[in-house]
């Protein structure tokens, strides 16, 4: 299994006014995730995720990529994660823990900031 943890920004969760939450994914963990090319202008996988309720959640784990197209860009993101953040009332400096199991199935769930 593998697992990453990340403490949630104020960017992650939209509190910046974003059009919509995307969880930022360092590039250290991108191994987590299917790989992405750099042959298509933002290429994307379309991933299931389970919550701790057996709630089923699709996010879009997407490459962000225009720095090869001729803009700036360069990062990857988990989006659209909003309403997965308001059932739960996710914000800025709570915790996501992302799981991949032995079989390939993905888990999702959270820690709230003390």
């Amino acid at each position: 299994m593998s697992m990453i943890r990340k403490t949630l920004s104020r960017n992650d969760v939209s509190e910046t006014d974003a059009h919509q939450a995307g969880m930022y994914i360092l590039k250290q963990d991108i191994s987590f995730f299917p790989r992405l090319g750099t042959d298509i202008q933002n290429p994307r996988a379309h991933l299931v995720f389970e919550d701790m309720t057996g709630r089923s959640w699709t996010f879009d784990f997407i490459y962000y990529n225009n720095s090869f197209f001729g803009g700036t860009r360069d990062e990857y993101r988990l989006t659209p994660m909003n309403d997965y953040f308001n059932l739960y009332n996710i914000r800025a400096g709570d915790t996501i823990i992302l799981e991949r199991t032995e079989n390939g199935k993905f888990k999702i769930n959270h820690e709230k900031q003390q």
